[in-house]
């Protein structure tokens, strides 16, 4: 009992102390934060497993306690009936005694002359008979009353123990009741301190997973909501023009998002669409292709709850969504009309549920300007084609940018349906961002932007041999030292080893340079491996770890360590990368 006390009074402690060092842009004082809270929720919850356990037998005790106690009460109403009637008893015989015992003593003392009258006695023989009679009957009164005296003196002992082992329970009763009624308060503390904290590692935890997005950045721009223009340095030409020789490149295929803030690769490829609609297949096609459903008529309401107020559904809303460009023409028709079918769905679920949609990348991108814009005449006619049509309830309508050849709900996006013709013959190869180096972040309403002065996204040897120390120091460190696997540069706050120091916590493991490197994909759409040759021999790393989940941000595995630590904000988009060494 009191080492819970000690423990409450500690994780008291702890919380205020972490509560006043929180700061918000360092990802290793939140990772530490996590840990200690983590530590402390342990020794409570350890505590009070056993404050449970003491508690259980205290409830238990008290429960036989209780029994014996009204078992005894019983008892002792027993043995004061008995009394009762045993005291009855002796009365009755002290008053025959008395009786006999007078009418004894009154011949008695009636002396020589009662011995005469005996003696003259017409029938001697039957007064004799009688005289002794009357005193036998004397003498087994008295013994009588010996037994009964006996009998109510046992009963008066026995019940005064029984009281004595009364009181004695009761008392006992009522200290372990109290215990238990301590014990139990401590529990539901216990259990109040334990919520607490599992709600301050999930705060916690939501900042990290937060700052780590905002690092690695998920890409999650539609096609009609940036510029189409490629970026030569993250270009795959450009890096091997461009970019000195031994530096390396990592190269996502694809975006990690699509609209909406949680949505995987799922749905429709907008790319695809149209790469489909260019071969000549119709909206229908389409549609059955990315959501498994042809879409289905329904009475359209008139108008939605958007951020914006409420506005018209299908001639306003509908003609300003911004999910595909103004540029695409009457030759992307079925895109277009697939486009407008999946966004009306995506909408007519929120005005199902009576919630209010965000017309940012949130939700799907809505602007009042495209409305009268006289661009979007092939878009407007897209949605007066499509006027109420929508996929069946079940469908959930997401779809995505460039999900570079692999979509989560459909499989492999490609022309030979696998990943044998990944490169050239996926859908949305067309897309700019299907094969591209990341060194930007991407923020809707304020473009992209750089860290560290970096104007391209190609590591230096050196650069390259501080992930792979850092991916060593990861999977033999401590969790102090996992916290400094940051951008050496600053880029991502927080306490960062340098890289000196980064090699010397790798110790004799350290890497110096690097010969080659290789990547194998897996079938599930995912990095599987990427494979080092060093000077100190091949280091053969996780590329994407699909069992770790990233629930705090951090695996051991390329995808992980990469994004933690290379410099600036050059970072890997998808879990689907290439890695190249020039």
């Amino acid at each position: 009992m009191r080492r819970f006390f000690f423990i409450a009074i500690i994780f008291s402690a702890t919380i205020l102390l972490v509560a006043s060092v929180i700061r918000a842009d360092e990802i290793s004082d939140l990772q530490k934060q996590i840990d200690d809270f983590k530590n402390t929720y342990n020794a409570i919850d350890s505590a009070n497993k056993n404050n449970k356990a003491t508690l259980d037998q205290l409830n238990k005790q008290l429960d036989s306690i209780k029994g014996q106690v009204d078992f005894l009460e019983g008892e002792i109403e027993k043995k004061k009936k008995e009394v009762v009637e045993g005291e009855k008893i002796l009365d009755y015989q002290k008053e025959l005694l008395y009786a006999r015992a007078n009418q004894y003593y009154k011949n008695n003392n009636n002396g020589p002359t009662s011995l005469i009258n005996l003696l003259i006695a017409d029938n001697f023989s039957q007064s004799l008979q009688n005289f002794f009679y009357q005193k036998k009957l004397i003498d087994e009164d008295k013994i009588a009353i010996i037994k009964i005296v006996t009998y109510i003196k046992d009963l008066e002992d026995k019940k005064s123990s029984l009281e004595s082992e009364q009181d004695r329970l009761t008392t006992l009763k009522s200290d372990v009741d109290r215990q238990s009624q301590f014990m139990a308060g401590e529990v539901e503390k216990a259990n109040k301190a334990l919520s607490e904290i599992q709600n301050k590692i999930a705060d916690l935890t939501a900042q990290q997973q937060a700052l780590i997005a905002a690092r690695s950045g998920n890409f999650s721009v539609s096609v009609g909501s940036a510029a189409l223009a490629d970026d030569y340095n993250a270009s795959l030409n450009g890096w091997q023009a461009n970019a000195p020789g031994g530096s390396l490149s990592t190269f996502s295929f694809g975006a990690y998002a699509g609209n909406g803030a949680n949505y995987r690769r799922n749905g429709m490829s907008q790319y695809g669409a149209w790469a489909r609609a260019r071969a000549g297949q119709d909206y229908n096609k389409i549609l059955q292709e990315y959501y498994g459903a042809t879409p289905e008529h329904r009475d359209m309401p008139e108008t939605i709850n958007t951020d914006k107020g409420t506005i018209p559904f299908e001639k306003q809303y509908l003609y300003g969504i911004a999910e595909m460009p103004s540029s695409w023409t009457d030759n992307d028709s079925a895109a277009l009309k697939a486009q407008a079918i999946a966004a009306r769905t995506f909408a007519y679920h929120y005005i199902q549920r009576g919630q209010t949609i965000c017309t940012d990348d949130h939700c799907q991108v809505y602007l009042e300007s495209k409305v009268s814009d006289g661009a979007a005449g092939a878009w407007r006619a897209a949605v007066d084609a499509t006027s109420g049509m929508v996929l069946p309830d079940n469908v959930s309508a997401q779809y995505v940018s460039t999900p570079g050849g692999y979509v989560d709900t459909k499989g492999w996006d490609t022309v030979c349906g696998n990943q044998g013709c990944l490169v050239n013959d996926a859908y949305d190869v067309a897309s700019p961002w299907f094969y591209k180096a990341w060194y930007t972040n991407y923020k809707y309403g304020q473009g992209f932007t750089t860290c560290g002065g970096r104007s391209n996204p190609w590591l230096s040897q050196d650069d390259v041999v501080d992930i792979i120390n850092a991916w060593i120091v990861y999977n033999k460190g401590s969790n102090e030292d996992r916290d400094r696997i940051l951008p050496p540069d600053g880029c991502g706050g927080g306490n960062p080893f340098s890289k000196d120091e980064m090699r010397q916590k790798a110790g004799g493991d350290a890497v110096s340079s690097v010969n080659s490197v290789s990547v194998s994909q897996s079938t599930g759409g995912y990095t599987n491996s990427v494979v080092f040759q060093t000077d100190k021999g091949e280091k053969n790393i996780i590329g994407f770890d699909v069992n770790c989940g990233h629930a705090d941000g951090r695996c051991n595995d390329f995808w992980s360590i990469f994004n933690l630590r290379a410099p600036g904000n050059i970072s890997i988009k998808s879990r689907l990368y290439d890695v190249r060494m020039k």
